[in-house]
């Protein structure tokens, strides 16, 4: 598991890691949610403030990955969790 320096560093690398494994399996996809006015603005905008990385797949699947620290209780040896929210 990566260590970073604080939490968007940390959100920033979480998002990367999603789209590292998803290039790996190649499944057509978009992020949606707090991610989305990053990625879509063509300047420099602040960090939205969102911790985890929503995708939703073209066939409707909707996954929230959250980072670790925010599942406390969760015994899993992924440093994330997935939520499926459909």
């Amino acid at each position: 598991m990566a260590n970073y320096p604080n939490l968007v560093a940390g959100a920033k690398g979480l998002l990367g890691d999603c789209i590292n494994i998803l290039s790996e399996i190649n499944p057509a996809y978009v992020i949606v949610g707090g991610w989305s006015p990053l990625l879509l603005s063509s300047g420099v905008i602040r960090h939205p403030g969102t911790h985890d990385v929503d995708l939703l797949f073209s066939d409707g699947l909707v996954l929230k990955i959250l980072p670790l620290y925010s599942c406390r209780k969760v015994k899993e040896p992924s440093p994330y969790l997935s939520a499926d929210l459909v």
